[in-house]
C-alpha cells in the first residue's frame, strides 16, 4: 500500500572520443530508468510519486551514460576496453548476487519446510536470477551498439 513504481526515458548527449583512433565527437542514447516511491500507509502519495520519477530519471541517465561509454566507435568499431571491463565486472558481481539471493531463498524455505524443497527453490532462483541479469547485460551490450547516434565535432 502506498508504493508508487513508475519508469521514465531520458537522452543523454556527450563528448565521446575513441582511444583507438582519436575520433571525437558528441555521442547521443537514450536510457530506460525504473523508480519506486513509497507512501507509507498512503500519506505521501504525491512525495512518493516524485521519488519514484527522480530516480528513474537517474537511473535512465546513468543507463544512457553506460551504454555511450560501452559503444563502439563509428569510425574503427572498437569500445574502450577499460569501461568495457568495468561494464562486465559489475554485471558479474550482479551474477553472482542473484545468484547468491537465490540460494538464500532456497535457504529460507528449506529452514521452513525441508531442505530438498529449500534446494530446488534456491537452485531455481538462482538460476532466474542470473538468466535475468545476463538478459539485461546483453540488451545494454546490443543497444550501445545500435542505439547510440554520434556526430563528429
Amino acid at each position: 500500500m502506498g508504493r508508487k513504481h513508475t519508469f521514465v526515458n531520458r537522452w543523454v548527449r556527450e563528448t565521446f572520443r575513441c582511444k583507438a583512433c582519436g575520433w571525437s565527437g558528441v555521442g547521443r542514447a537514450l536510457g530506460v530508468g525504473e523508480g519506486v516511491g513509497i507512501s507509507p500507509l498512503g500519506l505521501d502519495d504525491a512525495g512518493a510519486d516524485r521519488r519514484a520519477e527522480a530516480q528513474a530519471a537517474s537511473a535512465a541517465e546513468r543507463n544512457a551514460r553506460v551504454a555511450l561509454s560501452i559503444a563502439p566507435c563509428p569510425r574503427c568499431d572498437v569500445r574502450d576496453p577499460v569501461a568495457v571491463k568495468a561494464f562486465e565486472r559489475k554485471a558479474a558481481l550482479m551474477v553472482l548476487a542473484m545468484f547468491a539471493a537465490g540460494l538464500a531463498v532456497g535457504g529460507l524455505v528449506g529452514l521452513v519446510t525441508s531442505w530438498r524443497y529449500g534446494a530446488i527453490i534456491g537452485f531455481l532462483a538462482a538460476l532466474g536470477g542470473v538468466y535475468i541479469e545476463n538478459l539485461k547485460k546483453k540488451a545494454t551490450w546490443n543497444r550501445a551498439a545500435t542505439d547510440a547516434e554520434f556526430e563528429e565535432r
